[in-house]
């Protein structure tokens, strides 16, 4: 496989998700919604969230103020479904009351957060950072998880560092921007094309990567 454009149109064409519904593959857009989201998915299934979103919602807690007003136990006792409840409460709170203090609010977060300010918080990894930059606040950044890294394996590519793999990933989009629009119209910028690429891994390795599979899809393209 020449280069990542050509992973993005081998994934694109396979038609794993509805991208004319939601080009941009996260299911919100509401952006507390999201912050909460990309934290409770950490070590856990999307459906296991979905459920602490609901309890979150049904018990006033899904936006800043209702964290803040919110005692720990009973944030933890709502987020149980995603597992390490505790731990994630206490790191979700603590953002909170960061972003409170430093923003204001979760609209001047969006425009002004930085990748640095994320990954000095507590429980917030590149990866976290990264979705929370390309989902919440739409920068162009190509989010790299375990799904990318066990994708690329099974291709044969290897990379020494987090940077490494994001950067080829990411080269090969801004290599062929022009292309990119050309041939897919529903994708507008590079935020919705970087958000489209990660969705389309993760997708494919859920329904192809499981233990056992063979990806002779890329295989036989490698």
């Amino acid at each position: 496989m020449q280069d990542s454009f050509a992973l993005f149109e081998s994934l694109y064409a396979l038609d794993l998700f509805d991208i004319a519904r939601n080009p941009k593959w996260w299911p919100d857009d509401d952006d507390f919604r999201i912050l909460i989201e990309v934290i409770l998915t950490q070590q856990t299934k999307w459906e296991k969230v979905t459920e602490s979103i609901t309890h979150m919602e049904n018990l006033g807690m899904l936006s800043l103020e209702g964290v803040l007003n919110a005692e720990q136990w009973r944030l933890a006792s709502a987020i149980v479904p995603s597992g390490f409840y505790n731990q994630k409460a206490k790191r979700i709170r603590q953002l909170c009351i960061n972003i409170a203090e430093t923003y204001g609010s979760i609209a001047t977060f969006k425009e002004q957060v930085s990748r640095e300010w994320l990954l000095g918080q507590t429980g917030i990894g590149r990866e976290s950072a990264d979705s929370i930059l390309c989902y919440l606040a739409k920068h162009e950044v190509m989010v790299v998880d375990s799904y990318t890294s066990r994708l690329l394996e099974r291709l044969g590519y290897t990379f020494e560092s987090y940077e490494e793999m994001q950067e080829w990933l990411a080269d090969g989009i801004l290599s062929n921007e022009p292309l990119l629009y050309a041939r897919y119209p529903l994708v507008k910028d590079l935020n919705t094309a970087f958000s489209l690429f990660h969705g389309l891994i993760v997708e494919y390795c859920k329904e192809y990567c499981r233990r056992g599979s063979v990806d002779i899809i890329f295989k036989e393209n490698a």
